[in-house]
C-alpha cells in the first residue's frame, strides 16, 4: 500500500527484544501494533477516551524478522452510536520488498471518565447521564477515506506532509522523565531509527550510525502524543549518507513541531570496515581497495567523505602543464635579498683589495 492513498498509523522497526524464542517476531507484539494503529485512527473523530471492545480474528500470512519495518495502515469503515470500527492491513518492508502480513477489524467505544461508554461525537466532558446533550454533527464518510497526508498538504500544516513517515508511534507512560513529559532520549532514539531506515534504503549493507548534528527541542512531548518521524537524505557521500530528520507530535488533531537534525550513517562490511554505500551486499572493504570490485558512480561522487561529520574532503588539486617550468625559472630568478647582499660586500672587499695592492706597487 503506496503513502500516496493511504497515512500510515504505525510505522517501526523490529529489533531482536520483539522476537519469540524461533527467532521471529513476536505475534503478540504485532497484535499490540495493530491495536496501537487501529486506536490512533479512531482518535481523530472524537474527543474522549477509547477503549478496545473486540478484534477480529487475526491471520499471519508471513513471518516478521528483525530489521524489518514494520507498517500499520488504518481506516475508519464503520461508525456506530458510540463505537469506531476500524480496518488494519499490517505490512513488512523487507529490503525494498513489500511482504503483506495480514490485515483485521477492530472495534473501539468512547467512555467518559467513570469508563461507562457514550457517544463518540459529543463534546468533550459528556458523561454517560447526560447522553441526552446534543450530539455534534457526524463526519461524512467521504473525509475519512481521504488520506491524511493529503489532508495535511493541503492545509499546509508542515512541510514534511509531502513525503512518507519512517517512523510513527504513539508515546506511552512507560516513556516518560520524572517530570511527566516523554523523556528526550525516547525522541532522540527514534530520530536515529527514522534516519537509519532512510539509509538503508540506499543501501544493501549494514548502516552504523556516526554523528548526530545539534538537537534543540522546541516543544515537549506528551503522552498520549503521535510522534512522526518525517525523513529526507540531503547529502551522500562515498561511504555515508546523512539524513535530515524532522519530528512532529500530534496532539487532539493539531501538528506540533518539535525538532529536527542531521544524521550521518555509515556503511560497513562484515568486518564493520566502511565500504562504499552503493557496492553489491557481500562487498567489504579489501576489495574496494585493491580495486577487485568497481564503485560505481552516484550524484555525489565528486565529493570524498571520509565517514566524519565534517563535510566531504576537498580533492588536492592538480598540477598545471606548464607549471613546473615557470616555477624552476622563477626559482633562479627570485632569490634571497641576503644572498645579494653578500655578493655585493664581496665584490666590494674584492675591489678594496685590488686599489691596496696597486698603492703598494
Amino acid at each position: 500500500m503506496n503513502c500516496k492513498n493511504s497515512c500510515p498509523a504505525v510505522r517501526q522497526v523490529m529489533f531482536p527484544k520483539d522476537c519469540d524464542p524461533s527467532g521471529n517476531i513476536f505475534g503478540g507484539i504485532i497484535l499490540s501494533h495493530i491495536d496501537i494503529a487501529g486506536a490512533i485512527a479512531a482518535k481523530k473523530l472524537t474527543v474522549h477516551r477509547l477503549v478496545t471492545v473486540s478484534m477480529d480474528t487475526i491471520v499471519l500470512k508471513k513471518p516478521v524478522l528483525v530489521g524489518d519495518i514494520l507498517t500499520c495502515w488504518a481506516e475508519v469503515v464503520e461508525k456506530g452510536r458510540t463505537s469506531l470500527k476500524v480496518k488494519i492491513t499490517v505490512e513488512s518492508e523487507r529490503q525494498g520488498q513489500i511482504i503483506p502480513v495480514t490485515e483485521g477489524y477492530a472495534k473501539y467505544v468512547a467512555v467518559d471518565k467513570e469508563h461507562r461508554s457514550i457517544p463518540w461525537d459529543s463534546p468533550a466532558g459528556t458523561v454517560a447521564q447526560d447522553s441526552a446533550a446534543p450530539v455534534r454533527a457526524r463526519v461524512e464518510p467521504k473525509s475519512l477515506t481521504k488520506p491524511i497526508l493529503l489532508q495535511l498538504a493541503e492545509n499546509d500544516l508542515s512541510s514534511a506532509a509531502r513525503r512518507c513517515p519512517a517512523v510513527r508511534q504513539a508515546m506511552f507512560p512507560k516513556d516518560t522523565n520524572p517530570s511527566g513529559n516523554i523523556f528526550g532520549g525516547i525522541i532522540l532514539s527514534h530520530i536515529d531509527i527514522a534516519g537509519a531506515i532512510a539509509a538503508k534504503q540506499l543501501t544493501e549493507h549494514r548502516v552504523v550510525t556516526v554523528a548526530m548534528d545539534t538537537v534543540i527541542f522546541k516543544k515537549p512531548v506528551l503522552i498520549g502524543d503521535i510522534l512522526t518521524c518525517w525523513t529526507e537524505v540531503i547529502k551522500k557521500g562515498r561511504t555515508s549518507i546523512q539524513v535530515k530528520v524532522t519530528v512532529e507530535a500530534e496532539r487532539h488533531g493539531e501538528i506540533i513541531s518539535v525538532t529536527e537534525g542531521n544524521a550521518t550513517y555509515v556503511a560497513v562490511d562484515k568486518d564493520h570496515k566502511p565500504v562504499p554505500w552503493n557496492t553489491p551486499l557481500g562487498t567489504t572493504a579489501d576489495q574496494v581497495a585493491s580495486g577487485e570490485v568497481p564503485v560505481p558512480a552516484h550524484d555525489s561522487d565528486s565529493e570524498q567523505d571520509c565517514g566524519c561529520n565534517h563535510g566531504p574532503v576537498q580533492p588536492e588539486a592538480e598540477p598545471v602543464e606548464g607549471a613546473t617550468k615557470k616555477n624552476k625559472k622563477k626559482k633562479g630568478k627570485d632569490k634571497p635579498k641576503e644572498d645579494k647582499k653578500k655578493k655585493k660586500n664581496k665584490k666590494e672587499k674584492k675591489g678594496k683589495k685590488k686599489k691596496r695592492g696597486k698603492k703598494n706597487k
